[in-house]
């Protein structure tokens, strides 16, 4: 990927967005594989195919050396095998007895006295009773009732006596304690046939382990063994998890020798042990394949040379291998180490047909396996297309020659700084040990491929070590292959070099700090650079000796030429590295430290967090207005809560002022009803009378508790939260009180007081205390004036809740316009953001452009050298044994170290033209739009549902106001006639001129309460208020059919008894069957038609009249007219009341909804303005400027138009 986006940077017309991409891409790539090895490397695996691909990364791929840096701290972490040995305590050296029962298979019936202290696990009376398989670990005990009845059939057919030794138990902690048990059955009294054991604890330090034979995880191990071992790597309780042949890797060669299936067998054996470290090393050992290619890993852990015996025990139920470690020794001698690996290596030849089969399927876990899958996840294979100019095409004709090369280099890296540890382990390495290294490699393998067995296995040794390893393969493969195959060894030759030349160079930058690792890139620069300058006459005199091969027809003479011009050739590249090294080793010392601060502020200048003072003050005025749409949010839901709270609290008042005047009209019309009554000329029959006279005696006591109610509802109640007590408390009207029916007198009174001498009067007036009807006088002379304040307090009670109702719509308008414009400038916003920083990005990609073909030529030399290196690992890592490979190889060789990296480069200018990155997504648009959406849906939302909702209420208190106001008017037409007429015939002069003015007064208000009422029905239907089908059904019902019948059918509405059907449709003859519109208009037009009666001065005259007037609507029909009406009324207000609470409580609740969306809304809507927009857009750009730590840092050290870019970019 590297390689193609470097290509692109060097066309003559660059493609910025897919430069872009490819880089993009490259550094993800990138960013992924320092993932993997950084994992890799905290898991602590030692590996030094892992340690390679570290140094191929930090060197093509990134600036600095953080996982080295890391692997470093991994290794120093590593703690040393501690080697004192502790002594087994034995806690008695006596045999002890016991009786276990085979008629109860595996109880024990009786012990010797010692028993407890040879089996330290129970008491001796605790013993008896138990299981005898309480000795044994868990995964044998479950087992061993069935092994029990297994023995017992071959017993008592074959054996008397029956000797075990050892046998692995456990103590009361678990650990394994090794036992000489002796079996012999016998019958105890007669009665329970079972086994004496003789039971004895084995003596010694030996160490034991009971492991299972199938899949060699530890059941129980010694205590000394845990200790020695594993203590410091594994708790005791996860010592099952480990696999024994990982820790002993010829375990299963030695239990191959003598494995037979279904037969115990006893060996002896010696063999390596290895004591890991740390957790990471017991991942290592669970990845580790014992095969002759990994052997050499075997180098890297702590190694114990032990010795020891290994019993088998195997039934129909399970199978176990019992090992006694008897010697054990730390092998802390190099040499020794390859010693006893040496001998591992002779079992697996010795025993290689077993070998494959029980490896076969573990193979897929090795290491190599996991490096081979990750170069294989890399970039398709690239080995036959680029190679590097710093790749010499060197032909070399003799072995000398080539001892020669290899000693100058060896010469040269000794003198920068070598390896100490790595030199150490040379020392230590004798000619015997090389040897030996050798043969594991070549084993099974044709000379070829051993050759780069060899070279493989070289790189966990030093650098020096590994140069003359290099020499002796190199001059073995000479001399074999130069008479068979000369396009191999060519290819070979320049392979090895260009190896070699690393191996140098990746000495130098790995022993140095970081003046040491300047000069390396410097000496690297300059290498390419003259390598350039010689490539030309390179590729011609190969050309050259290649058109001379075609023509000429006498091989020898060819053979010669060739041989010449490699030996020419040779001399003259080894001579320019020669000298090249030296130059560089001197001129670098002398400006190491100026170079290395240069080099460090081009890094932090690319590694340094970007800062667009206008995009962060953007992002600061989005945050602000964010939290102030939080802000307004939450305050307009904590505002609206309130006030639907308290306006659904003073609903219930809503009527207060109505059942006040109507309890007073019934009070005082009932009373005087009673009197008229008493009159001779309206008596009706007697039990009618008595009948009536109960009832309204009844009905007047239930009024007095309706006005003790709503006394109590105005003097308990919190007149700041009720809009009508608070405007009752400070309003003031005029009482009149009467002395006698000439002498009154007016004050000027609380509304309160007022009615609380009302109340007061009504007491006497309901329980008969007023003979004279004092009390009732005074209620009739006050009854105006209170209906006059009631209307008065009712009309500003429902002025201020349509002022709050209105306020709260306004408020709402204004956050939702705020709202709406700020989104609508932060969603246009978006488009000019993304333009800025898109041109902002583009000014960085177009940096790519500034490099020179020369540049351009040494960055794709460096990355194909590096790809080449990977690629030939991957190779020999997935290559078959199979002849024909060795020359597709090589010629994959050839072709690569052919390839002419100057024509990959076309570019002829410095800058390069390039065509511009899009300024327009519709992406943005996009998330503009839905930002805009998010921001507005709780301020619309809310704005349209209170909107909806109060003009809803507003309608439902307008009518139940109107139908108030409509039905009172008509109880009050109809009371009025009693008092008028008993003072008329009484003469009561005073009164009566009240009551006149009264009567005149509601005949001028007759037509206008018609009209309102006609109003109500008409708009009940056309107004858009909740449940609006079951309101008209319910209100149709009673304005306009049988409002009995509708009162029946929902008698939960009413709060006083006593309703009856068949009375309300008798009463006034059927007056309310035809609805109550009907019935009011009829009760107005008698009114109206009987008002001129009361201005007959002859009250002969008058008294017929009004007797005539009563055979059509009596003083009766009246009374059971105002009954049934309040009872009409009373399920009218319920049933709007019920559907007032129900709105009231939804809107609450959507309120809280209303709350939960905006939050969620105002964090998606951040979500898509930080994260989908300024964040990607910001990491974009972020990413783009890292982009740069692609290009290898002395490249970007030379290129003046990156350089004026980070200095103006400060």
């Amino acid at each position: 990927m590297k390689k193609s986006a470097i290509q692109q940077i060097g066309q003559d017309t660059v493609d910025i967005q897919s430069i872009w991409l490819q880089l993009k891409l490259t550094r993800d790539k990138r960013n992924q594989i320092f993932t993997t090895l950084y994992n890799l490397i905290r898991k602590q695996i030692p590996s030094q195919q892992m340690n390679f691909l570290i140094e191929i990364f930090e060197k093509s791929l990134c600036f600095d050396e953080k996982l080295s840096s890391l692997k470093k701290k991994v290794n120093q972490r590593f703690l040393r095998f501690d080697q004192q040995q502790k002594p087994l305590y034995l806690i008695d050296q006596q045999t002890c007895s016991a009786f276990i029962s085979l008629t109860n298979i595996g109880q024990i019936v009786m012990v010797s006295n010692n028993f407890e202290k040879v089996v330290p696990i129970f008491s001796n009376s605790e013993s008896i009773g138990k299981n005898i398989n309480f000795m044994q670990p868990s995964a044998v005990s479950q087992f061993h009732d069935k092994i029990l009845n297994n023995y017992l059939t071959k017993i008592r057919s074959q054996k008397s006596q029956l000797s075990l030794s050892p046998i692995i138990g456990i103590d009361r902690e678990g650990w394994a304690i090794p036992y000489d048990i002796k079996l012999q059955p016998c019958l105890i009294e007669s009665k329970d046939f079972g086994i004496c054991a003789q039971i004895k604890q084995i003596e010694g330090l030996n160490m034991f382990l009971l492991v299972d034979q199938k899949d060699f995880r530890i059941i129980c191990n010694s205590q000394e063994f845990y200790n020695q071992i594993l203590s410091k790597v594994v708790s005791k309780k996860q010592l099952q998890d480990i696999n024994i042949s990982k820790l002993i890797p010829s375990l299963r060669l030695i239990l191959s020798k003598n494995y037979k299936e279904g037969e115990n067998f006893q060996t002896t054996f010696s063999t390596i042990m290895i004591k890991p470290q740390d957790k990471s090393e017991i991942a290592s050992l669970n990845e580790f394949i014992l095969k002759q290619g990994n052997l050499n890993q075997l180098l890297e852990f702590d190694l114990f040379s032990i010795k020891g015996k290994l019993y088998s025990i195997s039934n129909h139920y399970i199978q176990l291998l019992q090992i006694e470690i008897e010697d054990m020794m730390h092998l802390s001698d190099q040499n020794t180490k390859i010693e006893e690996i040496k001998s591992i290596q002779q079992q697996i030849i010795s025993n290689k047909d077993y070998y494959e089969q029980i490896y076969s399927e573990e193979k897929t876990h090795s290491l190599e396996f996991l490096s081979n899958k990750y170069l294989n996840s890399q970039s398709s294979p690239i080995l036959q297309n680029k190679i590097s100019l710093e790749k010499q095409t060197q032909i070399q004709s003799s072995k000398e020659q080539q001892n020669y090369t290899i000693n100058q280099l060896t010469s040269q890296a000794n003198q920068i700084n070598p390896y100490s540890q790595n030199n150490d382990l040379q020392n230590e390495l004798s000619a015997n040990q090389l040897s030996f290294i050798q043969e594991i490699n070549y084993e099974n393998s044709n000379q070829y491929y051993q050759a780069e067995d060899e070279f493989q296995f070289t790189k966990i040794l030093s650098p020096q070590t590994s140069i003359n390893l290099i020499n002796k393969q190199v001059g073995q493969q000479i001399v074999q292959d130069e008479k068979d195959n000369s396009l191999l060894y060519d290819n070979k030759m320049s392979f090895l070099s260009q190896q070699k030349r690393f191996v140098f160079q990746n000495r130098k930058q790995q022993s140095t700090f970081e003046g040491t690792k300047q000069s390396a890139d410097t000496f690297q620069a300059q290498q390419t650079k003259l390598s350039s300058c010689n490539l030309l006459q390179q590729q011609g005199l190969l050309s050259t000796s290649r058109n001379n091969n075609f023509i000429s027809n006498n091989p020898q003479q060819v053979s010669q030429k060739d041989s010449t011009m490699r030996d020419s050739l040779s001399r003259q590249i080894e001579q320019i590295n020669i000298k090249q090294d030296i130059h560089v080793e001197g001129s670098v010392q002398t400006s190491q430290s100026g170079r290395t601060s240069f080099r460090k502020s081009i890094i932090e200048s690319i590694q340094a967090p970007l800062k667009i003072k206008g995009l962060t003050l953007v992002k600061l005025t989005w945050s602000i207005a964010f939290f102030g749409f939080l802000i307004l949010n939450i305050f307009n839901y904590y505002s609206l809560g309130q006030s639907l709270k308290t306006q659904k609290s003073q609903y219930k008042y809503i009527d207060w002022g109505s059942k006040l005047l109507t309890t007073l009209s019934q009070s005082i019309c009932d009373q005087m009803l009673m009197q008229a009554l008493s009159i001779p000329y309206f008596q009706p029959k007697q039990d009618t009378q008595k009948n009536i006279i109960k009832n309204i005696q009844s009905k007047q006591i239930q009024r007095h508790q309706i006005m003790k109610q709503l006394m109590i509802d105005y003097v308990n109640s919190d007149k700041s939260e009720s809009d009508t007590f608070s405007f009752a408390m400070d309003y003031h009207q005029t009482f009149t009180f009467a002395f006698t029916t000439v002498r009154i007198e007016n004050y000027y009174l609380g509304f309160g007081y007022i009615q609380e001498a009302l109340f007061a009067y009504m007491y006497q007036q309901v329980y008969s205390l007023d003979p004279l009807g004092q009390n009732s006088l005074q209620i009739s002379l006050n009854y105006v004036n209170t209906t006059n304040s009631v209307q008065a307090i009712q009309n500003y009670v429902n002025a201020k809740l349509n002022d709050n109702f209105d306020s709260t719509i306004r408020q709402e308008f204004i956050s939702m316009t705020i709202i709406l414009v700020t989104s609508i400038i932060f969603s246009v916003s978006f488009i000019p953001i993304y333009s800025l920083i898109q041109s902002k990005r583009q000014e960085i990609l177009i940096l790519f452009t500034t490099f020179p073909p020369n540049k351009l030529m040494f960055l794709l030399s460096e990355t194909i050298n590096y790809i080449n290196i990977l690629q030939i690992s991957e190779e020999k890592l997935n290559r078959n044994q199979n002849n024909h490979k060795k020359k597709d190889l090589a010629k994959s060789y050839g072709q690569a170290n052919n390839i002419d990296v100057k024509n990959l480069i076309k570019k002829k200018k410095n800058i390069s033209t390039f065509n511009r990155l899009p300024r327009f997504d519709f992406k943005i648009l996009l998330y503009s739009a839905l930002f805009f959406v998010l921001v507005q849906i709780h301020s619309m939302t809310s704005y349209f549902l209170v909107k909806d909702f109060f003009t809803s209420e507003r309608s439902n208190r307008q009518f139940i106001n109107d139908f108030l106001n409509v039905t009172d008017f008509s109880s009050n037409v109809n009371i009025v006639r009693i008092p008028l007429v008993l003072l008329t015939l009484a003469q009561n002069k005073e009164l009566l001129a009240l009551y006149i003015a009264r009567g005149e007064t509601n005949l001028s208000r007759v037509s206008l309460e018609l009209n309102l009422l006609y109003s109500v029905v008409d708009n009940y239907y056309s107004v858009t208020r909740y449940k609006q089908d079951e309101f008209n059904k319910y209100i149709s019902g009673i304005l306009q059919g049988n409002a009995c019948q509708q009162v029946a059918q929902n008698l939960d509405l009413l709060t006083d008894s006593g309703f009856s059907l068949e009375e309300c449709d008798q009463a006034a003859n059927g007056i309310f069957t035809a609805g109550l519109v009907k019935s009011v208009k009829q009760v107005c037009d008698l009114y109206v038609s009987r008002m001129p009666v009361y201005y007959i001065k002859n009250l002969k005259v008058f008294l017929g009249s009004i007797i005539e007037q009563e055979k059509s609507y009596s003083f009766i029909d009246s009374y059971y007219y105002r009954l049934y009406l309040f009872y009409i009324v009373q399920s009218v207000q319920q049933k709007v009341a019920n559907l007032t609470y129900d709105h009231y409580n939804l809107m609450i609740n959507l309120n809280h909804i209303l709350l939960s969306i905006s939050l969620v809304s105002q964090m998606l809507a951040i979500v898509i303005a930080y994260i989908k927009f300024f964040q990607k857009q910001m990491n974009q750009l972020k990413e783009t400027k890292l982009l740069l730590d692609l290009v290898e840092i002395h490249a970007l050290e030379e290129n003046q138009y990156i350089l004026t870019y980070f200095k103006l970019s400060k």
